[in-house]
């Protein structure tokens, strides 16, 4: 648990977002599922660090919009 906040996204279905464990979800890069393809939902921010959570979520972002940018000139 991250300070108090459960991981969950209940309005996503199970094969999109599938809990491994308790708190922690089965991503690829620590924010793609690996079960779509192409990859066209990123979560962003949901991972533990010992630094700053902003400036691993800003990194986050960053990678996220060049996969996007790949995958959706692809279709």
């Amino acid at each position: 648990m991250f300070a108090g906040y459960s991981c969950l996204f209940p309005f996503l279905a199970d094969d999109v977002c599938r809990p491994a464990c308790r708190n922690k979800v089965d991503l690829y890069e620590l924010m793609f599922s690996p079960d779509l393809d192409p990859p066209t939902l990123a979560i962003i921010g949901c991972l533990d660090t010992t630094g700053s959570i902003a400036a691993a979520a800003e990194m986050q972002c960053r990678y996220a919009t060049r996969v996007f940018k790949v995958a959706l000139r692809d279709l």
